[in-house]
């Protein structure tokens, strides 16, 4: 079995700075890591945790700096993708030392586990919300899925590419999606498409391609689907998601990482 963890929007800032004044979100990232750490023998074994993009808050070097700072007691190998809120190039420069850091372009990954391929895809436009998948990453996309043949293959992006019926969000989704669902639809094996950006769990099927979006550890968006409401956030637990592959399917729990009692052992 394959088990990749999955992480989306911490949304760090400098060190002691509350996003919004009052939402902690170095202190969310740290629970996770220690959630992670702490619960490693009841669902491990565990290959690697992806993070989703928007690691900090406004694309800073201190920012990067800082998310380095809380993620390395993970006790995991973890890549990342940017989102909105990063600088891809502030953030090649932050991560130069890690191993899977492209040294130019866009920071496309194809990582390869005993039953499953992960490729996790960039869709930052600088200075933008929304996301776009340019003909490179296509065509990067095109030569994992070649190599990955008849196994099963995990999609990362940021940007959701679907509509999740939340306004303010979906002005800022992915951006003509149709050429990167018709890949994954196409792939002989099966594929499924995990995305951030949202601050909440949304499963949909899109052109017969599961999605699925992964919460962020500190902070969620306003459920707010009348199409006249603003964006909102909530402070609603954290969360991350654990995709799990084997015998040629993957299956993805939702799991949060706010402390609470047990577990409690039941009888049979």
């Amino acid at each position: 079995m394959t088990r990749i963890l999955q992480i989306s929007d911490p949304h760090i800032g400098v060190t002691g700075r509350l996003l919004g004044g009052m939402i902690d979100t170095a202190a969310a990232l740290s629970r996770t890591v220690e959630w992670i750490a702490r619960n490693l023998r009841a669902i491990g074994p565990v290959d690697a945790v992806i993070v989703t993009g928007d690691l900090v808050e406004s694309g800073r070097p201190e920012e990067y700096a800082h998310f380095l700072r809380l993620i390395a007691p993970l006790p995991l190998p973890w890549f990342a993708i940017p989102g909105n809120h990063d600088n891809r190039e502030v953030m090649r420069e932050a991560f130069s030392h890690l191993h899977w850091m492209p040294d130019h372009g866009a920071i496309n990954l194809h990582l390869q586990f005993d039953r499953l391929d992960v490729v996790a895809l960039d869709s930052h436009v600088p200075g933008a919300g929304h996301g776009i998948l340019g003909n490179g990453t296509l065509g990067f996309l095109d030569r994992a899925l070649d190599t990955a043949g008849r196994r099963p293959v995990l999609v990362a992006v940021h940007h959701h590419p679907f509509r999740s019926g939340i306004k303010a969000m979906d002005a800022l989704a992915l951006l003509s999606p149709e050429p990167l669902l018709a890949r994954l639809a196409g792939h002989r094996a099966g594929a499924q498409l995990v995305c951030g950006h949202l601050h909440r769990a949304v499963t949909t099927v899109v052109a017969g391609v599961l999605c699925l979006s992964c919460p962020s550890p500190s902070h969620a968006v306003a459920l707010r689907l009348q199409p006249e409401q603003p964006l909102a956030l909530m402070l609603e637990p954290g969360a991350i998601m654990l995709h799990c592959a084997e015998e040629g399917a993957i299956r993805s729990h939702l799991v949060p990482t706010a402390p609470a009692p047990g577990p409690i052992e039941a009888g049979a």
